[in-house]
């Protein structure tokens, strides 16, 4: 956004600073505004904000669900004890999910 942050000494022993500082926040603030920086990363960080919730939601149900339930401690135990590889593993708990939706 073109904002280069300048350091702003501050110190809460001395009280000093404290309104250079808050200077400097409102001018980020405006900068941020002007050039549409700030309403670009608030639209970013709501798209992330959405998937994030999907994916967890997806993640719970995935987790909960009795399929996946049963198969997932034996293909773990599979996993770390080397006899499955975890891309098989994953396949194998994925096709479950699906199948059983």
């Amino acid at each position: 956004a073109g904002w280069r942050p300048p350091v702003v000494a501050v110190s809460s022993l001395e009280g000093t600073g404290l309104d250079s500082l808050w200077e400097t926040i409102e001018e980020h603030r405006r900068v941020m505004q002007s050039s549409g920086e700030l309403e670009k990363r608030r639209r970013a960080q709501l798209l992330r904000w959405m998937h994030a919730l999907v994916e967890e939601e997806l993640r719970r149900g995935f987790r909960a669900h009795p399929a996946v339930a049963a198969l997932l401690p034996e293909l773990e135990a599979r996993v770390l004890a080397g006899q499955e590889p975890p891309t098989l593993a994953a396949t194998r708990l994925l096709r479950a999910f699906r199948d059983a939706v």
